[in-house]
């Protein structure tokens, strides 16, 4: 009778034993794994996109970046990297054919032909005009003569340096003997007068030729 009961015993537990291990198994089966869509806990995507459409580099999918600049270099306001713009100009106001847009040497030769004396001031760099009006405080201004005409030529020395006036021609020459002798004595004159030549090219400082020279039109 005892031993009946005994084996009986053995046998409902192994029963138990065999339901719970099968129960465990079909438990493992349903679950569901994390990220089987391919898709983190950041929203980003395992192709290195995110949600609004951005990549890693920052760039979007219609080839902007986050700078506002796109692939071809060019940035939202028009202009590119090299500083132009569109319409051809740089940042420093000049354009693409090389010109400054400064036209301050524009002379109107109208307004010289009532004029009959050139004075002339020396600063110890440059000429500074004094006479006519329009050329009064310019330096190394451009004049005007015309043909035939005869002018006076006045040199005031207004530093103190040595310095003569003279005109020259293409060839660096003395035209006519146009010249004043060396002079330094600050606010002295000198003077001479000449009849305007189509060779007539510059007044000119002749020791300091290099920055004291300006320009003659003859008309």
């Amino acid at each position: 009778m005892v031993e009946h009961t005994s084996r009986r015993k053995t046998l409902e537990i192994a029963g138990s034993v065999a339901t719970v291990t099968f129960l465990a198994g079909c438990s493992s089966d349903s679950e569901p794994s994390d990220g089987d869509d391919g898709s983190t806990d950041d929203g980003s995507t395992d192709d290195g996109s995110t949600d609004d459409g951005s990549t890693d580099d920052g760039s979007t999918d219609d080839g902007s970046t986050d700078d506002g600049s796109t692939d071809d270099g060019s940035t939202d306001d028009g202009s590119t990297d090299d500083g132009s713009t569109d319409d051809g100009s740089t940042d420093d106001g000049s354009t693409d054919d090389g010109s400054s847009g400064d036209d301050s040497n524009t002379v109107d030769p109208a307004e010289w032909e009532d004029v009959s004396t050139i004075h002339l001031e020396s600063d110890g760099v440059n000429w500074k005009g004094v006479a006519p009006e329009m050329i009064a405080d310019a330096q190394n201004p451009t004049i005007v003569l015309f043909e035939g005409n005869e002018y006076e030529f006045i040199y005031e020395n207004g530093d103190g340096g040595r310095h003569n006036l003279e005109l020259w021609n293409e060839e660096q020459s003395v035209v006519n003997g146009y010249s004043t002798e060396l002079m330094r004595e600050q606010g002295e004159q000198l003077s001479f007068t000449a009849e305007a030549t189509p060779e007539i090219a510059n007044y000119v400082c002749n020791p300091h030729s290099a920055t004291m020279i300006g320009e003659v039109r003859i008309e």
